[in-house]
């Protein structure tokens, strides 16, 4: 089952167990599409309507994904 909105970083429907959601604004996104957002503009805001990640985001990728370094 997918959703019906698609990743707004690579635009493919982002499967279940593959989301993150933003907390900061709802957005959903494939987990590594965010987390490769997140290293590109290091630590910058959702790229979708630009709501700033706080420290708390931030600490949940870095639990989620073991690997993302953003500074």
């Amino acid at each position: 089952m997918t959703s019906n909105n698609p990743c707004p970083i690579c635009i493919s429907e982002i499967q279940p167990e593959a989301e993150y959601v933003l907390p900061e604004c709802g957005h959903r996104f494939h987990l590594s599409c965010i987390v490769e957002w997140f290293r590109r503009t290091q630590g910058g805001p959702c790229p979708y309507c630009r709501a700033g990640p706080t420290n708390d985001t931030y600490q949940r990728l870095r639990t989620q994904s073991g690997i993302i370094k953003l500074w």
